[in-house]
């Protein structure tokens, strides 16, 4: 199984970055996990709402962590009240 780590920054005020690690499962769907923090303190972002193809699909956990099941060609958004929205393809 191939992993490959990514470092998305968003264009959130302030700038927040979302770390995350793709792997391949059997059946061609890729696993996306990682972390959201804030750029500025480095904390985790907890309660960070994870769009799929623009329909809600997971929440991040207390320590911004989270994990979910993707396609290529999927979208994928994180939302988060007083933040602007980062969203990206999975390639």
């Amino acid at each position: 199984m191939k992993n490959r780590w990514l470092i998305i920054l968003s264009f959130l005020f302030p700038l927040t970055p979302v770390l995350c690690q793709v792997g391949e499962t059997t059946g061609g769907a890729l696993v996306l996990s990682g972390i959201v923090k804030d750029d500025s303190t480095w904390l985790p972002l907890p309660e960070v709402q994870i769009f799929l193809n623009r329909s809600f699909t997971a929440v991040t956990g207390g320590e911004g962590t989270f994990s979910l099941r993707v396609n290529r060609k999927d979208t994928v958004e994180f939302r988060l009240l007083g933040y602007q929205n980062l969203s990206f393809q999975v390639n």
